[in-house]
């Protein structure tokens, strides 16, 4: 009856609005299909986020997307022996589903793109009355927020972000709206996101390739036609007509005649790097480091388990981990501490192992039971048992052997627990009864 009153009540309570807009687009649809032979400076979001859809680019950021998003998290007391059931079940009700429209997989996916493409995640943080969702978290687009400048590390209620939208300029404190980025700096905010880093390298390298074909133009031409001794100079013209206007920029063979002889002479070079067979590898190759992301996983190489493996764990230590660790601060910060919880509780993701590793470390742990380096309890806990409710389960090796031994009275156990008697007194007795 008091669960059914409280849902009752909870239904009731008004969903509270936002001092911020979603995005400066307003639902419009703009697509760039401009050609150009290079890439220019100083992209803006808009060219950013275009050339992040490209289909090289978007799979590292798919790949970190999917992989948080079906990651697996706890709240965990900071104080053993704890629980919080009521304190976490608040946590969590805001977490897997921050508003009314998303659940976690799709806010945390809105948040990671911006990240990965702008550097700038950004979520506007408003109260509620409800006691069972007492905060709501509405994901912004990260390139509509300002950095009030200089910054307050003063007064923790200074304004420290500003969005100009249809209110106007609209002001958030710290503790409205969370801004996340990985790549921080004294002298800006943010700003060197992978996708920026790939989209700057690609550039660099189409700039060089554009000067070197400019220096092609202009110079002098490596080789020569040498149409022989007998060659006159209409023959000559003839031919330069001839060859500029039906063989240069056609892709035809040439075919000529009234020689003493049939040959064949290259004209130009066709290996695979003049026909840019290479260039999406190239491609994929600089785009990979810049996140950084396994070429391997990019470029159709076929790879047994263990590598596989190895590549997964990768991406989880060098990629997923990074970025998951941001979403673990802005949950700590703007959830758990706004809510006066952050002395007693943590957010944290949980990392399952892969195949391989969970073997290597079976094995490590199997060898450090066996060598009594650690304890049963302890062995349990990694991996992932209940312990034991036992006086031996939390001693390890030797002391638990001594502790056994002194117990049962084991004969002989280094003087410890009940000696065997040595003594002729003994020894004749049992001799007279036959023994």
């Amino acid at each position: 009856m008091l669960e059914k009153l409280k849902r009752i009540l909870a239904s009731t309570f008004k969903i509270p609005n936002t001092k911020s807009v979603p995005t400066d687009r307003y639902g419009s649809n703009l697509f760039y299909n401009k050609t150009k032979s290079t890439l220019p400076k100083n992209p803006s979001y808009k060219q950013l986020r275009e050339f992040a859809k490209n289909p090289i680019v978007s799979q590292p950021i798919e790949a970190v997307k999917d992989r948080i998003a079906k990651m697996k998290y706890e709240i965990k007391p900071k104080i053993a022996g704890r629980k919080y059931t009521k304190q976490i079940r608040i946590i969590k009700n805001i977490i897997d589903f921050p508003n009314v429209d998303q659940t976690r997989r799709s806010f945390e996916a809105m948040l990671l793109n911006d990240v990965l493409t702008l550097d700038a995640g950004c979520f506007e943080v408003c109260k509620s009355k409800n006691p069972n969702h007492p905060l709501y978290l509405y994901p912004i687009d990260g390139a509509t927020i300002q950095h009030v400048i200089p910054i307050d590390y003063v007064n923790p209620n200074a304004y420290k972000y500003m969005q100009c939208n249809d209110k106007g300029n609209v002001f958030f404190t710290r503790q409205e709206l969370c801004f996340i980025s990985k790549n921080k700096f004294t002298y800006k905010p943010f700003g060197l996101s992978p996708v920026l880093k790939a989209y700057d390298d690609i550039r660099n390298f189409l700039e060089v390739k554009d000067n070197a074909n400019e220096n092609v133009r202009i110079r002098t031409a490596d080789m020569i036609i040498d149409l022989g001794e007998n060659a006159t100079p209409e023959m000559i013209d003839a031919f330069r007509e001839y060859f500029s206007n039906e063989i240069e920029g056609t892709g035809k063979i040439p075919i000529v005649g009234g020689s003493k002889g049939v040959k064949t002479c290259q004209t130009r070079s066709f290996t695979q790097d003049n026909l840019y067979i290479n260039w999406s590898n190239f491609l994929i190759t600089m785009v990979s480091n810049s996140f950084p992301y396994p070429v391997e996983k990019m470029i159709n190489v076929s790879a047994d388990r263990s590598t596989n493996d190895d590549l997964e764990e990768r991406i989880i230590e060098e990629l997923v981990k990074p970025y998951a660790s941001l979403l673990e601060d802005a949950y700590n910060t703007h959830v758990i501490n706004a809510l006066g919880f952050g002395d007693i509780l943590e957010f944290k993701y949980v990392y399952e192992d892969s195949e391989n590793l969970k073997t290597k470390k079976w094995d490590r742990l199997n060898n450090a039971f066996i060598a009594g380096t650690i304890t049963q309890n302890e062995w349990r806990k990694e991996i992932g048992f209940d312990p034991l409710i036992s006086d031996y389960a939390d001693l390890a090796g030797d002391e638990r052997k001594a502790v056994i031994n002194k117990e049962l009275g084991t004969i002989g156990f280094n003087g410890v627990g009940s000696i065997k008697d040595q003594s002729d007194s003994k020894n004749k007795t049992i001799k007279e009864r036959g023994g």
